[in-house]
């Protein structure tokens, strides 16, 4: 999306709901849950711990992390990485654990 998009709502907003959406089902591939489990107690583990993940790395952009690895002249490090905090971006990664949370609790609820 942040090489391919540019416009004001894709890129900047439904990517970061996306992405951490997508992290949560990344990790919940190595933290998987039994078939009959819907207790909230062990849906929410992954989607919070992402969003605490996601919130790191905004706060560590507004540090320039990127910079201060010395991968501030790598392109590359320069998009997967991040190099603007922006308050808004919290925001949606809570949006996507949000909405991780909402779908898993409710498939895992009819299993």
């Amino acid at each position: 999306i942040a090489l391919f998009v540019r416009d004001n709502f894709i890129r900047p907003y439904f990517g970061d709901v996306l992405v951490a959406s997508l992290l949560c089902c990344f990790a919940r591939a190595f933290f998987p849950l039994d078939n009959y489990s819907i207790k909230i107690k062990a849906v929410w583990g992954v989607p919070l711990s992402i969003f605490i993940f996601s919130v790191f790395i905004e706060f560590c952009q507004y540090f320039n992390y990127v910079d201060r690895l010395g991968l501030g002249n790598i392109e590359f490090f320069r998009i997967v990485m991040g190099t603007g905090f922006a308050l808004e971006d919290i925001w949606c990664y809570a949006a996507g654990c949000v909405a991780f949370f909402v779908i898993e609790y409710f498939i895992r609820r009819k299993v």
